[in-house]
């Protein structure tokens, strides 16, 4: 047995081999990956000589696999999990060589209270760090936590308002 060439084989071409065989059609595959109907006939083609097998055919009932492709969806469909988990491993952060930027949403107050022990101490530990303040008016602090546009809001919150914790 050799050890066949997968030089030719990007993670683009098994998300497609992925699709179709969940699809049956290269319409519906296309669609999902928001692929142009001559990229996934393109890159079909790539699989199909890398692979030296069709890898499916065209029926009534839409694209059938070969037995050579069903062997190869489960190995494909787990080997991708892994790349994606892989991916989705959060990054460590270390504040001693970070230069992350932290945009926070403080009111004067906030600034006058937390932002000079908080500042101090990046100094100290995290000298590449930066901090943007951002004044927003309150009715929009939740917005601008659950878009991103700050990472944390630091400060007293009016009375009764408990959607922000």
């Amino acid at each position: 047995m050799h050890e066949r060439d997968i030089s030719g084989i990007d993670l683009n071409l098994l998300k497609l081999f992925s699709a179709l065989i969940e699809a049956g059609s290269a319409t519906v595959a296309g669609e999902r990956l928001h692929l142009a109907q001559s990229t996934v006939s393109h890159s079909l083609a790539k699989l199909r000589d890398a692979l030296n097998d069709p890898l499916f055919v065209r029926t009534a009932r839409g694209l059938q696999p070969t037995p050579r492709a069903l062997a190869l969806r489960e190995p494909i469909e787990t080997a991708l999990k892994i790349v994606q988990q892989a991916l989705d491993q959060p990054q460590l952060f270390d504040p001693a060589t970070s230069t992350r930027v932290f945009n926070l949403l403080m009111t004067d107050v906030g600034e006058m209270v937390f932002l000079p022990p908080l500042m101090a101490r990046l100094r100290q530990g995290a000298p590449g760090v930066r901090v943007v303040i951002h004044e927003l008016p309150r009715q929009t602090y939740k917005q601008a936590l659950e878009d991103g546009t700050v990472d944390l809001a630091l400060g007293r919150l009016p009375a009764g308002q408990t959607d922000l914790l």
